[in-house]
């Protein structure tokens, strides 16, 4: 349930391997590939310490993509661009919804220009219809709900503005990246057995009674603690407690984004574990 994804990318629809826009015989054209985003490990975590050569944001809507450049592999290694994609409304901005290091913009136009940014937007405003079912086999959970959600308002980005009548791309190529530094956890535990326990509690830095830690083991030891400290560290099945880690500087005043962890108990006294949303 990450947002990134390691599972092998799927077969590419014959519009996306000969460079075509899915919707239509004449849009993005000019595009290159971009296989299903994945995760990215390795050195190529690098690309993201430094600032991304450009950005683009859409205000209205909230969407923001990052790209950041790659070092060849060899001499006649293919440029390739990382990217990082979020949409920073407040459903989905928790974490990137898109994240990877193989876009291949069209040798035609600017690694960093509008052009490959509108490439990029194609493939990630993707929904069924426009390519083959299989395209999706590897979206985790959350991003196949930002795709049912979100990805139409995407799509009219993706398109040339002679072709939409919508404003050009504004680029900023001095924009710092979106920090993704030490989250604040707040940690918002649920049990079967407490009256309104599945309500939004306030972290305490913001007044409210959810814990607030800075790393995945103290939301650990601070769930583990409340299991004690209340005597549900008896509680299985139906009657187990459970906690969800959201960032707590996302709290609005009447609740979060998405919760990014859901810890539990195997059972009574049993390890806590921890799963990724």
């Amino acid at each position: 349930m990450d947002d990134t994804s390691t599972t092998e990318h799927p077969p590419m629809s014959p519009a996306l391997r000969e460079g075509r826009h899915p919707r239509g015989p004449n849009a993005g054209r000019h595009h290159a590939g971009l296989r299903t985003p994945r995760e990215v490990t390795g050195p190529a975590r690098d690309c993201f310490a430094q600032p991304p050569m450009v950005t683009w944001y859409a205000e209205v809507e909230r969407f923001r993509l990052e790209l950041y450049p790659m070092r060849p592999a060899g001499p006649a290694d293919i440029t390739a661009v990382a990217y990082r994609f979020w949409d920073l409304s407040p459903d989905w901005r928790a974490r990137p919804v898109f994240t990877g290091p193989d876009w291949h913009p069209s040798v035609l136009h600017s690694v960093d220009g509008a052009e490959s940014v509108r490439g990029l937007l194609v493939f990630l405003s993707l929904r069924p219809g426009d390519t083959d079912a299989d395209y999706f086999v590897s979206y985790t959970s959350r991003q196949l709900a930002w795709r049912d959600a979100r990805a139409e308002d995407l799509a009219p980005w993706a398109l040339a503005p002679e072709e939409t009548g919508d404003p050009v791309l504004v680029l900023d190529h001095h924009s710092p990246a979106v920090p993704l530094g030490r989250t604040r956890y707040a940690v918002v535990i649920h049990a079967a057995s407490e009256p309104g326990g599945d309500g939004p509690r306030a972290p305490r830095t913001h007044g409210g009674v959810a814990e607030v830690v800075t790393s995945l083991s103290a939301a650990e030891r601070a769930f583990a603690h409340w299991l004690t400290d209340t005597g549900h560290d008896h509680g299985v099945g139906d009657t187990a407690a459970w906690a969800d880690l959201y960032r707590a500087d996302d709290w609005d005043g009447t609740g979060y984004g998405d919760p990014l962890w859901r810890l539990n108990r195997t059972g009574p006294h049993g390890a806590i574990t921890r799963q990724a949303y």
